[in-house]
């Protein structure tokens, strides 16, 4: 459910804009309240609301004496922030490189997934609701369906595959990187130019899931790499 717009969004975004493209510093010192009310044409109730949640998202901080501060998201934020950062890059026109470092850490999570399925292959009494997944993005696939449509479809696959780990760990870190990747729709287009490829990988995936053997993981990873290599590649030439 899309939550609701409210008074303090605008000012919300402009200042967490601000400081993750660098334009705010960190030990820079936002405007006073006052004037971010002035600025963004709201009351001061707002602007609290909206300093309390870049507080909460461990942007700023409050300094007896100083106001709100800006701090060092990359010291002491969480994957939270990266939906925004993939906003910005998305709008600046530079997707590549944080698109790049996106599918990498997605990678370590496939890694981790599938090495934790073969620790574990009890766990695969649901390899029936993965395969179904795999099925419905393949029949999406066949029909010509857009990014928008595969996008949501693989994202099932995933979870289906999460859901066989039993770790909400897992599924708690996947949850920051599949929101950031569908901010970016230059990236949904280029991951989905060919989904034949991704259907073939998913297929080549649930013939392991039939018997999980780690030293046969390695293949998996490097498929996936060089997908993720010649997606980047068509970000760059897009």
């Amino acid at each position: 459910m899309v939550r609701p717009m409210t008074a303090s969004d605008p000012c919300f975004s402009s200042l967490r804009n601000a400081i993750l493209s660098g334009e705010l510093p960190p030990g820079a010192r936002l405007p006073a309240e006052r004037a971010l009310a002035a600025q963004y044409a709201i009351n001061r109730v707002s602007v609290r609301a909206a300093l309390s949640r870049l507080a909460t998202s461990r942007l700023v901080s409050v300094r007896q004496g100083s106001g709100y501060v800006v701090r060092d998201f990359r010291a002491v934020a969480g994957p939270e922030l990266l939906p925004g950062l993939a906003a910005l890059a998305e709008s600046a026109g530079d997707v590549a490189s944080l698109a790049r470092d996106l599918l990498m850490v997605r990678r370590a999570l496939a890694r981790g997934v599938l090495q934790r399925l073969a620790e574990s292959p009890a766990a695969l009494p649901s390899l029936g609701s993965i395969a179904s997944a795999v099925q419905a993005f393949a029949e999406a696939a066949q029909r010509g369906a857009p990014p928008d449509e595969l996008a949501p479809l693989d994202l099932d696959i995933l979870r289906a595959l999460l859901a066989a780990t039993g770790s909400p760990v897992l599924a708690l870190c996947l949850n920051p990187i599949s929101e950031a990747l569908d901010t970016l729709p230059t990236l949904r287009g280029a991951i989905y130019v060919d989904p034949s490829s991704n259907v073939a990988g998913w297929q080549a995936l649930l013939a392991w899931l039939a018997a999980p053997n780690p030293e046969q993981l390695e293949p998996i990873v490097q498929l996936l790499q060089a997908r993720d290599a010649a997606t980047i590649e068509r970000l760059k030439h897009a």
